[in-house]
Formats: structure tokens, C-alpha cells, sequence
């Protein structure tokens, strides 16, 4: 562009043009809102009622235009999925685009067509609102952008899980769900919106978030890190857990909730047992702490802390007055529903980075 030559050099007289304006009047739009279309983006509404603070509007949000606030007096209730939290909207940043109405797994947030807010110098906060149903002025106005069908971008179906047929089941006592695909699991993963709502549910809070990000990604291994995070048992509750983060998932408020626990299951399966036991074992200290903890009963509590404990260097013993390890999980289920080789193996893990079980030892 440089070899262009700029011809017009302008005059010296040009800034006096300007001045032919002062005679002219100025062009005033009068202040009267026109109607706005029926899919309108305009200000925001949010129903409190059905708006259970999961956020997942603000991580949509391309501009960071959305916080979420804490309001007191709200409902939180982590069991049922609910949070005291609402989103505020900075108009100075948003943009309009409506993903945070397509998103929303519950249905509360709207655009309106109400389209017009005047401020004065002093007023520059009254651009960061606080959406409730009665509109940033509290005037009605009619609902635009709404939540519809084929702008969605919730998936509200569970991918369905295959059984072995009665008939088939009658004499033996096979495991009864196949698990996913890796297909499937790729499928129901992206289902989830990483709300965390089923973390904060979880008595053990497990990372579910982040391992069925990585059952989306494509890595089952990064799965199964993040599941060893917090839970030794991980082949158990990939078949029994009672899924009390299901209850909490927010697409289940208006449709299936993601099988949270048939992807943990799918994670530990697609994954052998010898690498499951080297990502376990990441994390444990390369020292000896000198110290010598015993641990009564080898059931699932027992056996969890004392994988915790030996990852810190401690020498564990669990003493166990049955022949064989698991607790309820084993005298208490039956193997159609959790295979006992599922149990072997997580057990295998924890005795795997040193931990020592003495069976038939009763104590107290």
C-alpha cells in the first residue's frame, strides 16, 4: 500500500467547512421506542423460581458479561442441585447473542423486547443488572429470545444402557448392564454442561466435571486420574453408587440427568487394571514417614483411608475377621451387580502401593 501516491493534499481552508454547520438544525430521532420483533434480544429476564444458580450461563458467555451473585435468604440445598446464586448481566459487555438463554438448562432465563435504558454520569452502575421476572425497569414487557426447541443446546436424552434379556439370566449370575460404548460415552458426555452441581452433591465429592470432560475428550486414562482423586472404590461405584449427583444434575430438571455414574463405570473399563494401578499410584510420596497405622475392617471406609494413608508415606495394616476384603460390598451385593473381579480390582489397588491385610484377625 505504500506505493500508492495520495493525490488529495487537502487545504488549509478545509477545517472552515466545518463551519457551515452551526447555521443547520440538528437532527433529533424522536424518543419513542419502536416495536421490536417477535424474537426481540433485548434485556434480560430470569425467573428465580425455576433458576437454580448453576452458572452454566456464565461459562457460555463469550464477554465475561455475566457474575454470578449470592443473595441471602435463597434456598441452597447442594443434595437437591441448588444454589443461592443469581446472574447479574454487564451490559457494557454483553453482546446479545442469546447463548446464555440457549444453555440454560432449566428454561428461567429470557431476553425481553424491552430494548431502552437511560443513565446520567452518575448512574454508570445501572448497566450491571441483577435479571429477575420483572425486568430491568419493572415493567412488562414481552419475552423475545425465548428457550425453544431448535435453539436448545441442552441434549435432554440419556443414552440408553443395554441388559442381558431375563431369559438369558435366569441361570447364572452375569452381570445384567453392558455399559457404554466408547461411542455412547462420548455421546452422553457432551451432554453435560461442568455446572459442578454433582460435585457439590457427592458425599465424597468426586471430580465428575473434569472426568467426563476427559471421557469427551477421548481419554479414558485422564478419566480414571480424575476419578482417583477422591474415590479408590471406582469400580464399585461404577455399578452401585446410589448417583446422588443424578438427583443434583441440572439437565435433569427438564430431562434426563447425565449418567454420571455409567461414565465412571465406562472410564474404569475402557482402561486396563495394570494402568489403573500406575495412576493410582501417582501422587504417592518416595519417602517413609516412620509412622505405622492400623486400620479395623477392610471394607470400603477402612480401605479408602487406608489408600489415603499410605499415598503419605505411612506403613498401613488393615486387620479384616473375614477371609476376604470389600465389606458390604461384598457380603451385601450380589455379583450380578457387581462382579466380585470388579471389587478384586479395586482392592488390588490399594494393596498394590503397600498397604497389608491380615484376614480372619478379629479385633475388639
Amino acid at each position: 500500500m505504500s506505493d500508492i501516491p495520495y493525490k488529495d493534499k487537502g487545504s488549509i481552508l478545509g477545517p472552515l467547512k466545518t463551519l457551515g454547520f452551526f447555521a443547520r438544525k440538528p437532527v433529533t430521532e424522536p424518543f419513542e421506542p419502536r416495536p421490536a420483533a417477535d424474537s426481540y434480544r433485548g434485556f434480560h429476564v430470569n425467573d428465580w423460581e425455576k433458576c437454580i444458580g448453576c452458572s452454566t450461563c456464565q461459562k457460555v458467555c463469550d464477554n465475561a458479561a455475566i457474575t454470578m451473585v449470592k443473595i441471602p435468604g435463597l434456598r441452597e440445598d447442594p443434595v437437591l442441585g441448588v444454589r443461592n446464586e443469581r446472574p447479574a448481566i454487564d451490559y457494557g459487555r454483553c453482546c446479545w447473542c442469546g447463548l446464555c438463554v440457549d444453555i440454560c438448562p432449566t428454561g428461567s432465563i429470557s431476553l425481553t423486547t424491552e430494548y431502552v435504558h437511560v443513565c446520567r454520569e452518575n448512574e454508570l452502575d445501572s448497566y450491571f443488572v441483577l435479571p429477575d421476572p420483572n425486568g430491568i425497569h419493572g415493567k412488562h414487557f414481552d419475552k423475545g429470545w425465548d428457550k425453544t426447541a431448535d435453539a436448545d443446546l441442552v441434549d435432554l436424552q440419556q443414552q440408553s444402557m443395554g441388559e442381558i434379556e431375563p431369559q438369558q439370566r435366569d441361570d447364572n449370575f452375569d452381570e445384567i448392564v453392558h455399559g457404554f460404548t466408547s461411542q455412547q460415552a462420548i455421546i452422553e458426555a457432551s451432554r453435560c454442561v461442568q455446572c459442578g452441581m454433582c460435585h457439590d452433591s457427592c458425599p465424597t465429592h468426586m471430580h465428575a466435571p473434569e472426568y467426563i470432560r476427559a471421557i469427551w475428550e477421548g481419554n479414558a486414562e485422564e478419566a480414571v486420574r480424575q476419578i482417583y482423586r477422591s474415590n479408590p472404590f471406582s469400580h464399585v461405584c461404577g455399578r452401585v453408587c446410589t448417583r446422588r449427583c443424578e438427583t443434583a444434575c441440572s439437565i435433569g430438571r427438564r430431562g434426563d440427568p447425565v449418567a454420571i455414574r455409567w461414565l465412571k463405570r465406562y472410564a474404569m473399563d475402557a482402561v486396563s487394571d495394570e494402568r489403573i494401578r500406575e495412576i493410582a499410584a501417582e501422587g504417592k510420596v518416595d519417602y517413609v514417614s516412620g509412622k505405622k497405622i492400623a486400620i479395623i475392617g477392610a471394607g470400603p471406609a477402612g480401605l479408602t483411608a487406608a489408600y489415603d494413608l499410605v499415598k503419605k508415606g505411612h506403613d498401613v495394616t488393615v486387620f479384616e475377621a473375614l477371609n476376604k476384603p470389600g465389606g458390604m460390598t461384598r457380603y451385601g451385593i450380589p455379583e450380578y451387580r457387581l462382579p466380585y473381579d470388579r471389587l478384586d480390582a479395586d482392592v488390588e489397588v490399594i494393596t498394590s502401593l503397600g498397604v497389608t491385610i491380615r484376614y480372619n484377625t478379629r479385633i475388639g
